[in-house]
């Protein structure tokens, strides 16, 4: 009886112990990404449990936008768009006409269009007088309205942009007309480490230690007629009201948006509807007293993945009907990204209801995070563990309800750390019990045969090589496999089938990386990360990798039969295989223990895996591990990209197969590839294209991907340098 109570007291102090050491890690600040994640995740549990959308005919801000249909319409049809200026004036003078507010501009006008027909008149081709004259007033009209409505009434605002390596601005005779600097606006939105857009500065400081104010917040402050003011600790006060912020890069203060995920939740009529309107009553009923943006809503212009991204509905659903009372088609599907004057448009909304997110405490923060970790730890401390996981799956789904009501007004409660922490502590609790009831299961021996061939444990014995807790730094090499639209082969298959499947693939990786000296370090769904060179010395380890890669390839392909897979597909794995330094070693606590590495190049050969979807291969190899195998193997030189979240660019390599084993067909396509690379790399992407276009079509999958890549760079703006190193934008 004595020893169940101290069994028991002592259970209790550690619930206490793991549950705040879970709720330490779950807030460590590498994660604090959560309450970004938050914020996103919250749009889509309130939508979902309790949603809230505001009355469309009561919203103080309504778009006016460029649309797909704009550019065929019969008024614009054939008309480039730098010359659409007159048209732009008529627009901007109707709305304001008809009781708009403030008109802002969230297209950027850097050219004029009489600037544009500079080589006309340059003489480069003779006009007659009254040519010249006629082109010289292109922006007249736009000139005058931005005059009257900008300079003399202080009602236009025009949006500029710093990119970080200079700023993008309205041309000076259209900044000038405007009303100068008075009216110029950053429409700057801040980027979230984890890429996603979440708000947008309140402010910006110029080179001279200034302020200026942002565009979202011009706008609001002329829309409503009230006064904002930026305090001496760097909040914002507008219409006597503290604004809730959030601190980005370099200290900058940002309102993070609130956005409402309802159809036409923010009145959007299109470009072309507006030029033709002449009825008063509708422009009055569109406009009066309310701010209005002017912006794309296209599928590719200014578009940003925003904190709506999982609920936005498609493009114009819930726009008004037209000026002539037909109906506005929506977009046939709804996009996660969102077009950026929405940002905007929302901001304003935001500042003017008073609703942007409010970003929970540091105190409320800490008590959610402990206390749903205490009660992890609990469950796991007095029930079954799978009664545990259990309640405390309910109890996290009543919680983030509990967050979606409170999130009504915009109010956040943290979601994903607080039930990190509760997981955490219920798995640190549930190892606890299982560590103490069971000690001699920590053995090494044991605990090596979780994840290692005995073959391996028993030659590491004899070695004396034996990993050390903390491990060692230590060239070797990775590879990273994947299952190519493996989503699209699961979704049809029903759990027993996909787990012979995976089993019976499984068997082939496994075989093939035993057999070339490699251990598997983990599996993660239907991926398998494997080292090669570790835990058992092998000084060739890039040699054997590249060959189990090529052996898996061939044994794929041979075993088809083997697979029953929906439709026939075949089976193929994409594999990323990379050389570098790495920290290797046994890892984990005095009882429990697994093998791993780590570092930048194990990050490297996942991110490998994951472009040869991007340049239509199955196998990768970066240029480290080309040089490591000297001359065995045939390659084929992909590019030199600079991938995500690295800044040192890298050569991507194909391997072909042995020396002595490839056809001359194919390394006559590998030889025609490299020479269209080369003019790629030389910044001559038109030739490039072409060469690349025989050799696509030719059924050559990295050409026809190499294609898509010189389109891309002959329609970048060209304000950087081509330096011959592609840019990879995704993971």
């Amino acid at each position: 009886m004595r020893a169940r109570i101290r069994s028991t007291l002592t259970e209790k102090l550690a619930a206490l112990g793991i549950a705040a050491t879970g709720a330490l890690i779950s807030m460590l600040p590498a994660l604090d990404l959560f309450q970004g994640v938050d914020v996103d995740l919250l749009h889509a549990v309130r939508e979902a449990v309790a949603p809230v959308h505001a009355d469309p005919a009561e919203s103080p801000v309504a778009v006016v936008a460029i649309t797909p249909d704009t550019f065929t319409a019969p008024e614009l049809d054939g008309i480039p768009r730098i010359l659409w200026t007159d048209q732009m004036a008529q627009v901007q003078d109707r709305v304001l006409g008809a009781g708009g507010r403030v008109f802002g501009w969230d297209i950027i006008m850097q050219n004029s269009a009489a600037s544009a027909m500079g080589e006309i008149l340059d003489g480069r081709i003779d006009l007659e007088g009254s040519a010249e004259q006629a082109l010289r007033r292109l922006d007249r009209d736009l000139l005058i309205s931005m005059n009257r409505h900008g300079r003399g009434e202080g009602r236009v605002v025009l949006g500029m942009a710093d990119l970080g390596h200079g700023l993008v601005a309205p041309h000076n005779g259209l900044a000038r007309q405007a009303g100068g600097n008075a009216n110029l606006r950053p429409v700057n939105a801040y980027t979230d480490p984890d890429g996603i857009v979440r708000g947008i500065g309140l402010y910006y400081r110029t080179a001279d230690g200034g302020q200026v104010p942002s565009f979202a917040l011009e706008v609001a402050a002329r829309q409503s007629g009230a006064d904002f003011a930026i305090e001496d600790d760097g909040s914002v006060t507008f219409r006597d009201r503290s604004i809730p912020v959030y601190r980005g890069g370099d200290g900058d203060v940002n309102l993070m948006v609130n956005f409402d995920t309802g159809p036409g939740a923010v009145p959007t009529y299109r470009f072309q509807d507006i030029l033709t309107c002449d009825d008063a009553d509708y422009l009055s009923a569109a406009f009066d007293g309310r701010a209005v943006l002017f912006g794309f809503v296209t599928d590719l212009e200014d578009r940003k993945l925003m904190s709506n991204r999982m609920v936005r509905p498609p493009d114009m659903s819930g726009a008004p009907d037209a000026c002539d009372g037909s109906g506005v088609n929506a977009a046939a599907f709804a996009r996660n990204t969102e077009a950026g004057v929405y940002l905007h448009a929302h901001a304003v909304a935001n500042l003017l209801r008073g609703n942007p997110v409010a970003l929970p405490g540091e105190g409320t923060r800490v008590a959610m995070v402990f206390l749903l970790a205490l009660l992890g730890a609990g469950l796991a401390a007095v029930t079954k563990p799978y009664f545990a996981v259990a309640a405390l799956g309910l109890s996290i789904i009543g919680y983030w309800a509990v967050c979606a009501v409170v999130f009504a007004d915009g109010t956040v409660l943290p979601l994903v750390e607080p039930t990190a922490g509760a997981v955490v502590a219920l798995a640190g609790m549930v190892a606890f019990r299982f560590i103490t009831a069971d000690q001699e299961r920590a053995r090494v021996r044991q605990t090596f045969s979780q994840y290692l061939d005995r073959k391996v444990i028993e030659a590491m014995i004899d070695s004396g090589d034996i990993p050390e807790l903390g491990g060692e730094n230590r060239q070797l090499t990775c590879f990273f496999s994947d299952i190519e639209a493996f989503s699209s082969i699961s979704e049809k298959m029903g759990p027993p089938e996909l787990v012979a499947f995976l089993n019976e693939y499984f068997e082939i990786i496994g075989v093939e990386i035993e057999n070339h000296g490699g251990i598997i370090e983990r599996f993660l769904g239907d991926a398998v990360c494997a080292v090669f060179g570790a835990p058992v010395r092998d000084e060739n380890h890039a040699i054997s990798a590249v060959r189990c890669a090529l052996a898996i390839d061939r044994g794929l392909m041979a075993a088809q039969d083997r697979f029953d897979v929906p439709e026939g597909r075949k089976v193929r794995t994409r594999i990323g295989i990379n050389t570098g330094d790495m920290t290797a070693g046994n890892v984990g606590a005095a009882r429990r223990k697994t093998y791993t590495v780590m570092g930048d190049s194990v990050n490297l050969a996942a991110r490998l895996e994951s472009v040869n979807k991007q340049y239509g291969t199955l196998l990768m190899a970066g240029d480290e591990t080309v040089r490591a195998t000297g001359e065995l193997f045939e390659w084929r030189h992909l590019d030199r990209v600079r991938v995500v979240g690295r800044d040192t660019p890298v050569d991507l390599f194909e391997p072909l197969g042995m020396k002595g084993d490839v056809d001359a067909e194919r390394l006559a396509l590998r030889d025609s590839y490299e020479s269209a690379l080369s003019l790629y790399q030389a910044g001559n992407f038109a030739a490039a294209e072409s060469a690349f276009q025989i050799l696509a079509e030719s059924g050559d999958d990295a050409s026809a991907k190499a294609v898509e890549r010189c389109r891309r760079q002959k329609e970048r703006d060209g304000s950087q340098p081509w330096k011959g190193v592609t840019d990879l934008t995704s993971k």
